[in-house]
């Protein structure tokens, strides 16, 4: 997903859509998508299938989150922290 995003950018998008089923709302939640859509209708309407039962989900796409490196982003950010919080005694 977080290559899906970065191609995206490259190509100036700023919004990712989906519809979700209740089986796959945890992962696109996880994926940084929310419930709340604020790109107006006009712009996706008749480009995005709807489904029953689905629920729309929009991502906010940023240009400057590394979004290929992020999960190593994420690891040296939080291995800093923990070094940090037992250098201060924990």
């Amino acid at each position: 997903m977080n290559h899906l995003k970065a191609q995206l950018v490259g190509l100036g998008c700023n919004s990712l859509l989906t519809y979700a089923d209740e089986s796959a709302l945890g992962f696109f939640l996880q994926q940084g998508f929310t419930d709340s859509v604020s790109l107006p209708a006009a712009r996706y309407s008749g480009r995005v299938k709807e489904y029953d039962h689905g629920r729309m989900m929009q991502c906010e796409l940023h240009k400057e989150m590394p979004y290929t490196r992020l999960p190593h982003c994420i690891g040296t950010a939080r291995r800093r922290a923990m070094s940090e919080w037992v250098a201060s005694g924990g």
